[in-house]
């Protein structure tokens, strides 16, 4: 009787303390959950990596879940995200990584992050 959100958010923050120092992969992190809950969202699972020394990896095409993520935590914690976008050049897939304070510039800036 709960929502796919909030199962999905009990699973990960179960899965976090099972594999402590470990790694989280998140495909379309966003989904099942209202936009104006990824502040929330961001908050248990960074909470959680950092008690358990854990790193997630997330996906989203979701503009409103990255503005969720910045939201969720303040200027001294940009050093615990980095943004990581797949491009194409030359038909060739490139991946770029973004420190927390060039993806917080950017999305201050309304540029294209995702």
């Amino acid at each position: 009787m709960i929502s796919s959100g909030m199962t999905k958010l009990a699973a990960l923050l179960f899965a976090i303390p099972n594999q402590p120092r470990g790694v989280i992969l998140v495909d379309e992190i966003e989904n099942g959950f209202y936009y104006k809950r990824f502040p929330i969202l961001w908050r248990s699972l960074m909470s959680f990596a950092r008690e358990y020394d854990s790193q997630i990896f997330a996906s989203t095409h979701s503009l409103e879940c990255l503005s969720g993520l910045l939201e969720a935590i303040d200027d001294g914690q940009l050093e615990d995200i980095s943004l990581i976008r797949v491009e194409k050049e030359n038909d060739a897939s490139i991946l770029r990584q973004f420190s927390g304070k060039m993806f917080k510039a950017g999305m201050e800036m309304d540029g294209e992050v995702r």
